[in-house]
């Protein structure tokens, strides 16, 4: 593998080059070639001509690299689906289970956040859920509970 830089100036000087370098004839190498690229792999080229440049300001950067081998072109690829394909089993994102929380976890928390000052802002969340204690929130109410101890600051 080998890379080639081409200076210039100007785009058309750039194109000069190119065109000069594509047309010049080189002889075999004075040594064999000790790792010979296969002639399937070499693009063969059938045109040397090319676009005369133009006045506006160029796309190309002052020096170019000249590429190796052309680009896979994925804009016509088509996303795979279930649909599109039966055979492929579909699965759901795996998901954590939400955490559980105890009573005791519940009751310390909001200890926590009495002694920070916020007992009127605890007292009001426990009005929001209809007890005046934790210990008559039920079970399937915790988790949102700790969420909302846990926006006023408490941790748990």
């Amino acid at each position: 593998m080998f890379t080639l830089t081409i200076n210039g100036n100007t785009p058309a000087e750039l194109y000069g080059k190119m065109e000069a370098l594509l047309n010049t004839k080189f002889s075999a190498p004075a040594q064999p070639n000790v790792n010979p690229t296969p002639a399937a792999a070499v693009p063969a080229i059938s045109d040397t001509s090319f676009p005369q440049p133009s006045t506006a300001a160029p796309a190309v950067p002052a020096a170019a690299a000249v590429p190796t081998a052309p680009t896979q072109d994925t804009t016509a690829q088509t996303p795979v689906t279930p649909a599109a394909n039966p055979g492929i089993p579909v699965t759901g994102v795996p998901v954590a289970a939400a955490p559980t929380y105890t009573l005791d976890q519940l009751a310390r928390a909001g200890a926590t956040l009495a002694q920070a000052g916020k007992t009127e802002q605890a007292m009001t969340l426990l009005a929001k859920y209809g007890v005046q204690s934790v210990s008559q929130l039920k079970p399937e109410q915790y988790g949102m509970f700790a969420t909302e101890l846990r926006a006023l600051g408490a941790q748990i």
